[in-house]
């Protein structure tokens, strides 16, 4: 009987313990998409790499119409024509490689540092929340297979993101 009571003690005591625990929720893939902040960031990126990016394209297309005009007018041109363009294509495959490692470097760089960011002002908004509703415990949405939606703290977090 004793090993039994030393045994079902302490899980009464945690229990007790547990009962008394506040825990919040929040969800980052929604706070990602919903808040006002992410999507400034994300709004932010596109303007600024929009250029680099339409400049690619255009790199890109004309990398095509020529690699078409090779394939369609090879047998049109002489030999020098053809080693002329050939050359050209490479030129301007390895430029458009090298524009879009650029580009690609760039824009994971810059998402890098607003994402550092936005975790950064997200920490502050969670601890803020913490404090203010006493909070023992605040966890993501990430390996939780169900929650209840009473403690789900995301929409607070949004708010306090703005």
């Amino acid at each position: 009987m004793k090993r039994i009571l030393m045994g079902v003690l302490p899980l009464i005591l945690a229990a007790n313990v547990y009962a008394d625990l506040k825990v919040g929720v929040v969800n980052l893939d929604q706070i990602v998409q919903k808040s006002t902040l992410a999507i400034s960031y994300n709004d932010k990126i596109s303007k600024d790499f929009k250029p680099r990016q339409d400049s690619l394209n255009e790199a890109q297309q004309k990398l095509q119409n020529e690699l078409d005009q090779l394939n369609y007018d090879s047998f049109k041109l002489s030999a020098d024509e053809r080693t002329k363009l050939q050359n050209t294509i490479n030129t301007d495959r390895r430029n458009f490689e090298m524009m879009n490692a650029a580009l690609q470097k760039d824009l994971a760089a810059a998402q890098a540092q607003y994402t550092q960011d936005l975790m950064k002002k997200l920490s502050a908004a969670v601890t803020k929340i913490a404090q203010d509703g006493k909070y023992d415990m605040i966890q993501t949405t990430a390996n939780l297979l169900f929650i209840n939606k009473t403690i789900d703290i995301t929409p607070q977090v949004i708010d306090q993101l703005k």
